[in-house]
């Protein structure tokens, strides 16, 4: 029975991710990519899991539980798509009110401050508030402000008419996963920041073919890069983590990694493990199905979601406060199955929506996500196009957040408040109070 409906669920899903890819090109409703963002880290964590066992030379030891996690994606990734497409458009055209035609000339200096707090926080005062309770959030918040610093980058170059500084920061952008890569030992960080830059330029970047292509294109390099992240990942890490290796070591060892690169080969049985044991997230979605559904543990009815809220409540005011990042307990008790202690598992949206409310939980969730994620889009493309830099940043950078797929919602949740009150703290106390910043030295009409 699962055989049958696999492949139709593996192509609406498919053309759900062109209809988003096409619908960012609508030049009445501009983007910044958020809602791509967020689609493509769906993807690659769930769809190309689903994908390998729809071919025949795969053996299916997990065909069932795959199976079962797909398709509540598959529900999900449709309801995000009607609140993106539909329902938030329907909202932003009769609440958003008129555009301002006030084109406001930001500070030129401004994306150099960005860089600047961001390059300080990040690699200077990073390793030191890692180590402070609720403080160690803003490090994630500088590394969005450098990405967040990029895109502006690459809008100043195209409105200077300058399309070959977008490729040299397109570069640049490509040295994210390289960065988290030797730094941290994760990957995922790196790749979610370049697909964060890399949609934003979809929204305005023409020819449109040429932006189709560089996305398909992006997606195979992205799984081959994976692919051979994961061939040395534990080596890495291993290096990283428990080792005392010199910076220039651990580079010498991430860039030994990419001398032997291997491009994905779906005929490869090792890379189609990989894919299955790294990227196949819908393996503990369809497993809390089957779980729930022996009636093996209770549905958490929101138990999670209050779980968010707590996550609010700052460390330094509450030191016992029992939600942390992370989530293996959780990944247990709605599945059965036991995880190593010392890693931090995954759950994403579609296992904590499923756990609380089934799926009906996933469907109004995903919907509700896609409606803040385009308004938060929507709000942050308007300020861009009216040189509001500022403004853009406030709605841009909270909503980087909301567009990980495979972290807790209380980790989320915590990451955006970080991030708006990170925002406030540069622009109203750190540039404007502290060393007198004028944000928006002209304006004019058009």
């Amino acid at each position: 029975m699962y055989e049958d409906h696999l492949v139709l669920y593996l192509i609406i899903y498919a053309v759900i991710v062109m209809i988003m890819l096409l619908a960012s090109f609508n030049r009445r409703m501009p983007s910044v990519g958020l809602p791509l963002a967020f689609t493509f880290n769906l993807l690659m964590n769930h769809y190309f899991g689903a994908l390998i066992y729809a071919l025949p030379w795969y053996p299916a030891e997990g065909y069932e539980s795959t199976y079962l996690g797909f398709e509540q994606t598959l529900y999900g990734m449709a309801a995000f798509a009607m609140g993106s497409l539909i329902i938030a458009p329907w909202i932003i055209k009769n609440f958003a009110g008129k555009p301002s035609h006030v084109i406001i000339k930001p500070h030129p200096k401004l994306i150099e401050r960005y860089l600047q707090i961001g390059l300080i926080t990040y690699f200077l005062l990073g390793p030191i508030l890692w180590k402070i309770p609720t403080i160690a959030t803003f490090v994630q918040s500088a590394w969005n402000l450098l990405i967040t610093s990029l895109c502006l980058l690459c809008w100043k170059a195209w409105i200077e008419k300058k399309p070959f500084l977008i490729f040299v920061y397109m570069a640049l952008a490509l040295l994210f996963p390289f960065f988290t890569s030797f730094n941290s030992g994760f990957l995922n960080y790196g790749v979610r920041a370049l697909m964060a830059v890399l949609f934003f330029v979809t929204g305005f970047f023409k020819p449109r073919w040429f932006v189709v292509v560089m996305v398909i294109v992006s997606v195979y390099l992205g799984l081959s890069l994976c692919e051979t992240y994961f061939r040395d990942r534990n080596e890495l890490r291993e290096n990283i983590w428990y080792g005392q290796q010199s910076t220039s070591e651990r580079i010498g060892r991430v860039l030994w990694t990419l001398s032997n690169f291997e491009f994905l080969d779906l005929t490869n049985q090792k890379h189609l493990d990989r894919i299955d044991a790294r990227l196949n997230q819908n393996d503990f979605v369809g497993k809390s199905v089957i779980y729930l559904g022996n009636d093996r543990e209770t549905f958490a009815h929101g138990s999670t979601f209050t779980d968010a809220i707590i996550a609010l409540v700052p460390r330094i005011v509450w030191p016992d406060k029992p939600v942390y990042a992370g989530s293996g307990n959780l990944v247990t008790r709605y599945t059965g199955q036991i995880l190593s202690e010392t890693t931090a598992w995954g759950v994403g949206y579609v296992m904590e929506f499923y756990i609380n409310f089934g799926t009906c939980g996933v469907v109004i969730g995903f919907l509700i996500l896609g409606i803040l994620i385009r308004i938060f889009d929507f709000k942050a493309a308007r300020r861009l196009v009216r040189g509001d830099w500022q403004g853009f940043t406030l709605w841009f950078l909270p909503a980087c957040g909301l567009t990980e797929t495979v972290d807790t919602i209380p980790s989320i949740v915590a990451s955006v408040l970080a991030a708006v009150i990170f925002c406030i703290i540069i622009h109203h106390f750190l540039l404007r109070t502290f060393i007198g910043f004028r944000f928006f030295p002209g304006r004019s009409k058009v």
